[in-house]
């Protein structure tokens, strides 16, 4: 496979799903694209393994049981550190209804399930492409 196939190279994500068989359809497919992945199954989870190491960008289902990808939007948002706080986000979600009320939420992107892999990777790519455009112009 040629780099070109590989889009994702180098980009670290994190995938936070609680259907087991749909993490592991989405860490496979991001992996094939180039990514680093890493998944997690509850709010809690991903809270630890982001201390641990922040991801390049987050991608998180909305329904996730006790907790829901719009509470992990708002803990990572409120973390002190800007390697943390300022990582995209982008949710997914089945439900028609918080895809049409999206716009409140402050996620970098919203797909609706089921997921097409290339529409995915293009949401990766936008959120980080904005991410390091929002920091080069702090830096200047």
């Amino acid at each position: 496979m040629l780099p070109a196939d590989q889009p994702l190279t180098g980009l670290d994500v994190l995938v936070v799903e609680d259907d087991p068989d749909s993490l592991d359809v989405l860490q496979q497919a991001l992996e094939f694209f180039g990514a680093r992945v890493r998944g997690a199954g509850t709010v809690e989870e991903a809270r630890r393994r982001i201390q641990v190491s922040p991801p390049s960008v987050l991608v998180t289902d909305i329904d996730l049981g006790r907790e829901t990808g719009a509470d992990l939007l708002r803990w990572v948002r409120a973390q002190p550190h800007a390697r943390t706080n300022q990582v995209p986000v982008i949710a997914i979600t089945g439900h028609r209804e918080y895809f049409e009320d999206r716009e409140s939420a402050g996620f970098a992107d919203w797909l609706l399930k089921p997921l097409r892999v290339e529409a995915l990777c293009a949401a990766l790519l936008r959120a980080v492409s904005v991410s390091d455009g929002h920091r080069d112009r702090r830096r200047a």
